[in-house]
This record gives structure tokens, C-alpha cells and sequence, in this order.
């Protein structure tokens, strides 16, 4: 494979919240909340489940489902989500709150709302920095859940979250993020995280620091190796039905990564592993075929991304040796 296989167009990189919940501009966390929806109280209810006297079935009765609660908003009483019984609510204005010092000093509130798995989200965007030649916008985002899944979080984001997550793994770096689950001693860890916004003073130099090592590392494998182990031919039978739809679905990701290794406009230093790590992150953020509805993908996407479940450190370590 070669340079000549990248022939698809690329467009300006875009942070993987854009497209879901809702974009603009505001000055002030409260009024973002209500713009974008997410200015609401939730209240834990009893867990119930029915059943029947089976001498009379004229009779309904109702019972506790034992260890766990339902968390239900205040105003319309829908299902936020079930959770066991010692998960400690948080309220969205007190995590969001927690922004009010990046808006102090000049940020905005570009992007929040709630996914369709539950995740509610706030984005102050920082301002525009240059980290080993490259431009980056420095992004900070808010989280909160009430289902369980996802912890109440700060996350300073230089592009993109993805990317940052990531090179979190690679270079075993958490000066970036602050992320608490649910549990008994919520209250003692909401503490230590509002004041968690001083550590990314640091952080913004540091990053630099990070992306100059990577880009002094040497790739001891060619982006070739790096698509075939990332992207294997798995049927090889060619008698299979599916053979040929197997292999074009390889293929198809392949000169993806490809495309985006040669032609991303946030990618330099070719042969060094910050161009091989980089252009991965551009690839899984924007360019993964999209095999559903576009909307439905970039909710699902971005609230996986939040999660942690797509990165894939054995593929980090492996473009990194």
C-alpha cells in the first residue's frame, strides 16, 4: 500500500461532541444548561416490581426489588436509570458548576447536552495553543450520568477527547482528567475535584513536553505493518460466502487509515510514532465506516469515547515499539 491509495478528501478534524446535543456559544453554565437541556434535578425513587395473589387475582400487589433504586427526573418523573441502592446522586449544576472558572478566564460554553446512553455533557472551549509545531484548541469538558455508566469527570482536552484518552494510556499520564464514580464518598471526592481545574495550568505545558517525546520516537514498524495488524484478513476461506464482502471491509479500513496518515491535516513527522498515533486517533474519531444511522453513530460514538471502551492500548504499545 502507498501513498497513491489515499484518494479520499479530508475535511478539518472536528471534536466528536459536534453533531451531538447541542452547539453554540454562551457565557455562563446556567444558561447553557437550559439551552441545551441538561438544567434539570433528579430525585431517587423505591425500586417496585407487581405481582398477583394467586388465590385471588383480583389482587395486585407490590414489592421493593431489594439493593436497587430508581433515579427519576423531578419534573417529568422519567427513568434516568437503576442503580444500586448505594450510588450517590449528583446534580448536574453542582458538576457543571465547576466549569465557572475556565469560563472566569475567558472560555466559552460551545457544546452540551444528553446522549441517548445517558451522558450529560458541558464543553468549555479554551483558547487556540501550538504544542511541537501543530495548532490544538484547548477544550475542557464536564460529565455526569444517573444510570451508573459514567462517572462524574473533568477532562482537559487539547483536539480532541479521544486523543487524549489515548495518549493518557501511552504515556501514563492522569494530570488530565478527574473522574469519580457514584459511590459512598461522592461528597469528599466533588471536594477534591473542584479544585481540580489548577492542575491543568500544568498540564498545558506538559502536553507539549508528551508530544515532543513522540514525535522524537522513531516507529520501528511502517504505517504497511501497522494497518495489517490492526486490520487482519480473518476469512480466509475463499469458498466462504461472505470472502469477498470480508476482505473489501479490510480493505476499506485500511486505506482509511492510510488516507488519514498521509493527508490529515493535524499529522506531521512521518516515520516517528506521534504521526502513527495520530493519525490513528484522527481515523477511530472521524473516519471508522459508518454502518447505521448518522445521528444514532455520533451519540453512540461520542459517549463510548467518554467511557473509555474504544481505546485499545495493545495497538498504542504496538505502534510505539
Amino acid at each position: 500500500m502507498t501513498n497513491a491509495m489515499a484518494t479520499l478528501m479530508n475535511d478539518k478534524p472536528k471534536a466528536p461532541w459536534i453533531g451531538v446535543g447541542t452547539q453554540g456559544e454562551w457565557s455562563t453554565v446556567d444558561q447553557a444548561m437550559r439551552v441545551c437541556g441538561l438544567d434539570f434535578t433528579v430525585e431517587t425513587k423505591d425500586l417496585k416490581f407487581q405481582y398477583e395473589d394467586d388465590s385471588n387475582p383480583d389482587l395486585v400487589y407490590y414489592g421493593n426489588v431489594p439493593g436497587l433504586v430508581a433515579n427519576v427526573r423531578s419534573d417529568s418523573h422519567a427513568l434516568m436509570g437503576c442503580v444500586s441502592n448505594t450510588y450517590q446522586l449528583v446534580q448536574n449544576q453542582e458538576i457543571f458548576s465547576m466549569l465557572e472558572p475556565f469560563i472566569e478566564v475567558g472560555g466559552k460554553v460551545t457544546a452540551g447536552g444528553v446522549t441517548a446512553q445517558g451522558l450529560c455533557f458541558m464543553v468549555v472551549t479554551m483558547e487556540d495553543a501550538n504544542f511541537g509545531g501543530d495548532a490544538y484548541t484547548l477544550n475542557v469538558m464536564a460529565t455526569n450520568s444517573f444510570n451508573g455508566q459514567f462517572p462524574a469527570s473533568l477532562i482537559c482536552s487539547p483536539v480532541r477527547i479521544i486523543c487524549q484518552n489515548m495518549y493518557r494510556q501511552l504515556m501514563k499520564n492522569t494530570d488530565n482528567i478527574a473522574r469519580f464514580r457514584h459511590s459512598l464518598n461522592i461528597g469528599g471526592k466533588l471536594d477534591a475535584m473542584k479544585a481540580a481545574y489548577a492542575m491543568f495550568g500544568d498540564y498545558k505545558s506538559d502536553f507539549g513536553m508528551y508530544i515532543e517525546k513522540l514525535k522524537d520516537r522513531k516507529a520501528k514498524h511502517s504505517i504497511e505493518e501497522v494497518v495489517e495488524y490492526m486490520y487482519p484478513y480473518t476469512n480466509t476461506d475463499p469458498n466462504s460466502p461472505r470472502y469477498d464482502y470480508s476482505r473489501e471491509n479490510v480493505d476499506e479500513k485500511r486505506a482509511l487509515y492510510i488516507n488519514k496518515y498521509y493527508n490529515s491535516p493535524t499529522n506531521s513527522d512521518f516515520g516517528t510514532c506521534f504521526a502513527l498515533v495520530n493519525s490513528y486517533y484522527d481515523y477511530v474519531s472521524h473516519d471508522v465506516p459508518v454502518r447505521k444511522n448518522e445521528l444514532e453513530y455520533k451519540d453512540q460514538r461520542f459517549s463510548k469515547l467518554v467511557g473509555g471502551t474504544m481505546v485499545k492500548p495493545k495497538i498504542l504499545s504496538f505502534m510505539s515499539e
